[in-house]
């Protein structure tokens, strides 16, 4: 393959890059997520809801990647 077909799979592997917005609140675990989906996924970052509906309003083909399983705890 030579440096011309190189770019041109390298430019079509971005186009095709799915985008998925990651909801959270911690900086550490959105640096974690980012680094385990940036490879293969364009990532978007959102801290809190009101972040993250902004920016689904603005990119209308996202998939959204929501916080599983995760305890709380309540101060009683």
């Amino acid at each position: 393959m030579n440096n011309v077909q190189k770019n041109q799979a390298d430019f079509r592997s971005k186009q095709e890059k799915r985008t998925i917005l990651v909801v959270e609140d911690e900086a550490i675990n959105r640096e974690i997520l980012g680094g385990i989906l940036g490879n293969d996924y364009e990532v978007l970052f959102a801290e809190d809801g009101i972040e993250a509906l902004d920016l689904l309003r603005e990119n209308k083909n996202v998939i959204s990647l929501v916080k599983i399983g995760r305890a709380s705890c309540r101060e009683r």
